[in-house]
């Protein structure tokens, strides 16, 4: 009779995990993600699993560190505007209905840019009283 190889042994076994068995071209270098969530969910918290989790923890740090230094589509367009409405403030509050006719935008589209200037610091809200409308937040250079 033929003794069974270690591959057809391991066929019919599954690793700790539950997940599929190596095959002998296979070698076991790391556990892969599915694996160290099912030790986690099993509640086998070795230094493999603690390696693992480390590892994908920097790795989603760096994707998040990309993601955070790319400019969007709508970011880029919305630069020049920006620089356009920086470049019309003074020292004088200015309304947004104001400003976006002067820029040559919508009033909602200056107030939404406006608010991402005030975020950032490039710019300071003021309450402005505008004869017939009542309060009206104004805009200035900070």
């Amino acid at each position: 009779m033929r003794e069974k190889s270690n591959f057809s042994l391991l066929k019919n076994q599954t690793n700790v995990t539950g997940s599929r068995p190596y095959s002998e071209k296979e070698e076991k270098t790391m556990m892969t993600y599915r694996e160290m969530l099912v030790a986690i969910v099993n509640g086998e918290m070795n230094e493999e699993v603690v390696e693992k989790a480390t590892e994908r923890l920097e790795k989603l740090d760096a994707e998040n560190e990309k993601r955070k230094n790319r400019v969007s589509k709508k970011a880029a367009e919305n630069a020049p505007i920006k620089e356009a409405i920086l470049a019309i403030l003074t020292d004088e509050p200015k309304t947004a209905t104001v400003i976006g006719g002067e820029v040559e935008i919508s009033t909602q589209k200056a107030s939404a840019l406006l608010r991402q200037l005030v975020e950032a610091g490039s710019v300071v809200k003021t309450d402005v009283k505008v004869s017939g409308k009542g309060t009206q937040k104004g805009y200035t250079l900070a």
